[in-house]
Formats: C-alpha cells, structure tokens, sequence
C-alpha cells in the first residue's frame, strides 16, 4: 500500500525530458540495463539511490553527459524528481514494487520489465508500458515506442490510488468483519 498524501500536492507538471531510476544501486535491480539504453539512445536519465554497485554503473556510463547519477535523495527530492520525470524506468522484478506506484501517484507513466508487481499495478498503454525482457535492447523498443503525451496524469493518479493505504485498511476491516 502506498501512503498517497505524500504525493496530495503532486500537481500536472510538463515533464521535463528525462528518465527516472529510482531504486537501491545492486547487481540485481539491473540498473545497467536503463543505463546501456540511454547511451543506446541518447536519452537523459537521472539515477537516484546509492548501492554496492554505483562504482560498476558509473564505469558503464563513462563521461556520458546524458546520465546523471543523483545518489541518495529525501523525500521531498524523491517527490520532485519523481513529478518532473517523463516516466520512472522499473528495470527490475518486485514482489510488489511501491515506487512504480509513487511515479504513478505523481502522474507520471512507468516503462517496467514486465515481471512481479507491477503486473498488477501497472496498466499498459494507460499508466506504463513494459518490456518483456531483462535485456537493453528489449528496453531500448519499449523507450522508443514510449510517447509521455500519451499517459494522462489523472489515470496515473486514479491507479496508483486504488492501492493507498485506506483503501487496503479498508478490504482488510471488510474481510474480519465478514469473517464474523
């Protein structure tokens, strides 16, 4: 469940013309495969979070101009970063995944590796798009395909609210209450 007062003030914002990684910086959230594309393609990404595997990811991005690692950023950093963003890429399998659902409480689309979670909280070509494949090039189509204009803030808000704590508070009260 996601907290969606923290996002109460996230208002329709242009999106400015990046990427957004937002995530721990380990082998396994492959972070490298975002990175690989944007130098692919050209694309600016901000990376926030900070991890084992900065050192390796920045070796990968070299002098890019393009990418730009932020490190560790607050909320209300995270919050900002997160409503200026063109889409939040999900590079890696959840469980269930909360930042996804953060973009999307920002109004902002998510490009995910279509696996875990976000297979429930995502809708395709409404809230997110996703690329099959944990590899660059199956996320370099997805990013080239990816048109923002096309993703309505008020959807991505509508989603990500159907999973705020309230609503989850609220099923589990329905549930003991049925049970009795």
């Amino acid at each position: 469940a996601i907290d969606i007062k923290e996002f109460s003030s996230a208002e329709k914002i242009d999106p400015e013309d990046f990427y957004l990684v937002l995530t721990r910086l380990s082998p396994w959230k492959r972070v490298d495969l975002a990175v690989e594309a944007c130098l692919n393609t050209g694309d600016s990404l901000n990376i926030a979070g900070s991890g084992p595997d900065v050192a390796r990811l920045k070796k990968i991005a070299g002098d890019s101009e393009n990418i730009e690692f932020l490190g560790y950023v607050s909320e209300k950093e995270k919050v900002k970063l997160l409503e200026r963003c063109k889409a939040l890429i999900n590079t890696q399998f959840e469980d269930f995944g909360l930042v996804p659902l953060e973009a999307m409480a920002c109004g902002r689309p998510v490009i995910a590796y279509k696996k875990g979670g976000v297979l429930e909280t995502i809708v395709e070509e409404k809230t997110g798009t996703f690329f099959d494949k944990q590899e660059v090039d199956s996320l370099v189509r997805a990013m080239r395909e990816f048109q923002s204009e096309n993703y309505s803030h008020q959807d991505c808000r509508e989603q990500a609210a159907r999973f705020s704590i309230e609503k989850f508070s609220k099923k589990i009260r329905d549930f003991v209450e049925r049970l009795n």
